[in-house]
């Protein structure tokens, strides 16, 4: 079966069937941080239209965000628990703990919930290192906690598509959650030399402590 799903806030467009072989939730509204409350609204509209159609389906792969951590962690581990800072991070746990539901209520034979940090890839919007690479194409000053500060918050599309591929077809990671993120961290320093030596770039490395300490996930829920 095939077929597509559409949500703006509480209107829904679930189409004809009831029934689907995979859904992939992939959904990420642009809102503006004036509207921020809007997310949570996307959210329970969302979960209202499945809820009263009764969907179900073999495989339901849910991407969630590295944002439904408190953005105070700094080593995020497998016991790592979601205590979300924004409303974005809400909403996101929101439908976390609405799929835990819903397959135990038997809709879903298996779910995965996949939390990426920070996606590398062209289009792909704000992220730590799309900021660094837009402000050393532009010869501007960059700051940053320090040189020795480990990073490892980030994930390239293509290993996304793999990772959802092997879910897919090779029935891999069955109702588990994953955090997607590179596995070795590497320091501050040596991306910002790596970035600026691949744009000839002249902007000047600032290190200051008083900027936010980047987080780092440990593999045992990569």
């Amino acid at each position: 079966l095939s077929g597509s799903l559409e949500v703006n806030g509480s209107a829904c467009n679930l189409g004809s069937l009831n029934s689907y072989e995979i859904i992939i939730d992939a959904s990420n509204p642009q809102i503006k941080s004036k509207n921020s409350y809007k997310y949570i609204e996307e959210a329970k509209g969302f979960i209202e239209c499945i809820n009263n159609k009764l969907l179900s389906c073999k495989k339901y792969i849910l991407f969630s965000s590295i944002s439904v951590y408190n953005d105070n962690e700094q080593l995020i581990t497998a016991k790592t628990r979601t205590s979300p800072y924004d409303q974005y991070g809400i909403s996101k746990v929101m439908k976390e703990e609405w799929l835990e539901d819903y397959w135990g209520m038997g809709n879903l034979e298996n779910f995965a919930i996949l939390r990426p940090t920070g996606i590398l890839g062209i289009g792909m919007g704000y992220t730590f290192i799309n900021h660094l690479c837009t402000e050393m194409k532009k010869n501007k000053d960059v700051y940053i906690h320090s040189k020795d500060s480990l990073f490892n918050g980030i994930v390239d599309i293509e290993s996304i598509n793999k990772i959802v591929s092997s879910i897919i077809y090779e029935n891999k990671y069955k109702n588990t959650k994953l955090v997607l993120a590179s596995y070795r961290p590497i320091t501050l320093g040596s991306i910002v030399v790596q970035i600026g030596r691949r744009l000839g770039s002249s902007s000047c490395i600032n290190y200051d402590a008083k900027f936010r300490k980047p987080y780092i996930v440990c593999d045992d829920c990569l």
